[in-house]
C-alpha cells in the first residue's frame, strides 16, 4: 500500500507542474538611479510579447541597487523577458510622441531594438535544466524626461 502511495503523490506532483519547475535567475544590470521600480515580464506566447498584462509571469520589485537579481520557479520551456525602470513608479514605461522609452529598458540576450520592438525570436532562450542565470543590461534612454 506504501508503494501505491508513493507513486501516486508523485503523479499528482507531476500533472501539478511542481515537479518540473526550474530556478530561473534574472540578473538586471546598468540601473543608473536608485529609486523607483523594475518591471519584469516573462513571456511563453510568442504572440504576447512584450505586451503589458499578457506575461506568463510578471516581476515588480523595488530598485535597491545598481544590480539586482531575482530568482523564480518556472516551469521548463522557451521563454522571453522585457524590462523596464519605471523611475517615477507610475507603472507605465513612459516615452515621449514618438514611442521611445524615456526610461531605461531591456530585453533577454540583450538584444538592441532598432526602430521597433524585438521579436519574441530574438529575445527567446530555453530553460531546460534545473536552473539558468539570465543577465539583461538596461538600455538608458537617449531622451530625458
Amino acid at each position: 500500500m506504501t508503494k501505491f502511495a508513493t507513486l501516486f503523490l508523485i503523479f499528482i506532483l507531476s500533472l501539478s507542474g511542481w515537479a518540473q519547475t526550474q530556478s530561473l535567475q534574472i540578473k538586471i544590470t546598468n540601473i543608473k538611479e536608485l529609486k523607483g521600480t523594475l518591471h519584469v515580464g516573462i513571456y511563453s506566447i510568442p504572440e504576447n510579447f512584450p505586451k503589458e498584462n499578457k506575461e506568463f509571469k510578471k516581476l515588480v520589485f523595488k530598485v535597491t541597487n545598481e544590480e539586482m537579481v531575482k530568482q523564480v520557479k518556472i516551469p521548463k520551456g522557451k521563454y522571453a523577458i522585457s524590462v523596464y525602470h519605471d523611475k517615477n513608479s507610475d507603472n507605465i514605461c513612459n516615452q515621449n510622441k514618438l514611442k521611445i522609452p524615456l526610461e531605461a529598458f531591456g530585453f533577454s540576450n540583450n538584444v538592441i531594438p532598432f526602430f521597433a520592438v524585438p521579436t519574441f525570436g530574438q529575445c527567446a532562450f530555453k530553460i531546460e535544466e534545473a536552473s539558468k542565470m539570465v543577465s539583461i543590461r538596461l538600455i538608458q534612454p537617449i531622451a530625458k524626461q
